[in-house]
This record gives structure tokens, C-alpha cells and sequence, in this order.
């Protein structure tokens, strides 16, 4: 069983009360638009020119950043998430404890941040 579950419903509620378009993608689906391969559905948040995209890959959590220009699309690797299999905690590539909330708050601030 897919061990972002939780985390992923988290996502979602939290970005539909910011009133973001939230899309889950099935595994197909996800791999025609991004030639990637996620072990479960996708989660897609989108806000105007700008995307998240949450996808499982093994045992972690990849989270895309998503820019679409007047020609192009760009992919940016924002993080690689696991869960600490004793207490489930939300952990970053280094090992660190990441709490739900400043990640929420730190991906939407990814989201509207002008494009310079």
C-alpha cells in the first residue's frame, strides 16, 4: 500500500481550501504527459502558468515544479520526500523532519512566486 496515502489527502484538502486545481492522474495517464514512471496516482496542483506535480517513485515522493512559457514547458526537481517507517514522519532527501504545514506553506509560496 502506498505510504503517502495520507499525505497526498492532506494535499489535497489543503490546496482546495486555497482554491487550486487539483487533479489525480493515474499511472498511464501521468506517464503519457511526463514519459515518467509513478508507481501510484499522481496528484497535480496547478495554479495559472505554475504546476506541482506529486508522483511515487519506489518508496518516496518526487514533487515537480511545472512552468509553462509562451513555447515550452519546464520541469524543476523541488523534492524527494520518504516516510520514516517507525513514526511516519514526512522526511527530505537529507533525512530531516519536514512538518506538514511549512511544506504546504512552502510549496504555495512556490506556486505564486513571479516569474523574474
Amino acid at each position: 500500500m502506498n505510504k503517502f496515502v495520507d499525505f497526498f489527502s492532506f494535499i489535497i484538502a489543503e490546496f482546495k481550501d486555497e482554491a487550486s486545481n487539483i487533479l489525480e492522474i493515474p499511472q498511464d495517464t501521468f506517464r503519457h504527459l511526463t514519459n515518467l514512471k509513478a508507481d501510484s496516482i499522481s496528484l497535480l496542483v496547478e495554479e495559472g502558468d505554475r504546476a506541482l506535480l506529486f508522483y511515487i517513485r519506489d518508496e518516496e515522493c518526487v514533487v515537480l515544479g511545472s512552468i509553462l512559457n509562451k513555447s515550452s514547458r519546464k520541469f524543476k526537481q523541488l523534492l524527494i520526500l520518504s516516510i520514516d517507517p517507525i513514526n511516519e514522519n514526512i522526511l527530505d532527501n537529507t533525512g530531516n523532519i519536514l512538518e506538514k504545514k511549512a511544506l504546504k506553506e512552502s510549496l504555495k509560496n512556490w506556486l505564486i512566486k513571479d516569474i523574474a
